[in-house]
């Protein structure tokens, strides 16, 4: 029987749950984003390709007569190709080189949002279809409400309230990445996602916490972005940060948000006391 899915894995602890719970057989192929040797997925890859390489991965998709495409795990589009993306944006010595250097250069209304958004597409146009992780593991998706308990709860109308004015924050969207997450004390927002969730906790780390403040986390789909391409995931990663951060609350997309590990996850906000809330958005 020939080949209906594919995994397209980057790095990362998602990455790897998807490659270990989606058996790869004769109806699943594995595609990779990163070179052999950057990605945690090593074994058993049909095609290692590129973010940038659209055409050559539409191309053996069809000739395995794959019908639905899993993203998932870092792709190599934001962190890895970070440095590379803003030289060749802003006139770096890259921009002789790279044809996607002279599209970032003279065609200022591209960005990584309008690139996923063709790509999509593309994909559609030759009857690929992308799919949510959570279709084929529903145990990925996480829950309405409140997930774990933590030191702190708010009330449903302060968490709508976050959530909307995070929603209101990532509408406008970077050129070099997907922003998805928003950092506040109490009413004020301390901080928006530039790099990717790790390095904005990274950074509200380093803010001082106010007394009496409740620190919260938000992390929800833009509205530009379908959630088949790039979804809201959190994990055990995530709640360790959080915990550095001192955040109180985190609040994640229960409509097409990801939950990878979740039993640790939840092991580890249990032990920090770090309050989960599925927000269906």
């Amino acid at each position: 029987m020939s080949p209906r899915l594919a995994l397209v894995l980057g790095n990362g602890q998602y990455a790897s749950e998807l490659y270990s719970l989606i058996p790869r057989s004769e109806n699943c192929l594995v595609v990779t984003l990163l070179p052999n040797g950057l990605t945690t997925i090593t074994q058993n890859v049909d095609f290692y390709g590129s973010v940038f390489e659209l055409d050559n991965i539409i191309r053996f998709l069809r000739e395995g007569e794959i019908a639905r495409v899993v993203f998932g795990g870092d792709l190599g589009i934001y962190s890895k190709t970070s440095k590379i993306a803003k030289e060749l944006i802003f006139g770096g010595k890259l921009i002789r080189f790279s044809n996607l250097s002279y599209i970032f250069h003279h065609f200022r209304e591209i960005s990584i949002v309008t690139l996923l958004q063709f790509a999509e597409r593309r994909l559609q146009e030759n009857g690929i279809y992308p799919t949510l992780a959570s279709e084929l593991l529903p145990h990925l998706k996480p829950r309405c409400g409140i997930l774990n308990e933590g030191n702190i709860v708010e009330p449903p109308e302060r968490i709508q309230s976050l959530a909307q004015r995070a929603l209101s924050a990532i509408s406008s969207q970077p050129r070099l990445l997907v922003r998805q997450v928003v950092a506040f004390d109490a009413d004020h927002i301390i901080g928006v996602e530039r790099e990717s969730t790790d390095e904005l906790l990274r950074r509200v780390s380093r803010i001082r916490k106010r007394e009496g403040a409740v620190r919260t986390l938000v992390k929800l789909c833009p509205p530009q972005i379908r959630p088949t391409m790039d979804a809201p995931v959190i994990g055990p990663y995530t709640i360790d940060h959080c915990a550095a951060a001192k955040v109180d609350i985190l609040i994640v997309d229960c409509q097409v948000g990801i939950v990878t590990q979740l039993k640790e996850t939840m092991d580890r906000a249990i032990h920090h006391r770090i309050t989960i809330i599925g927000y269906p958005q």
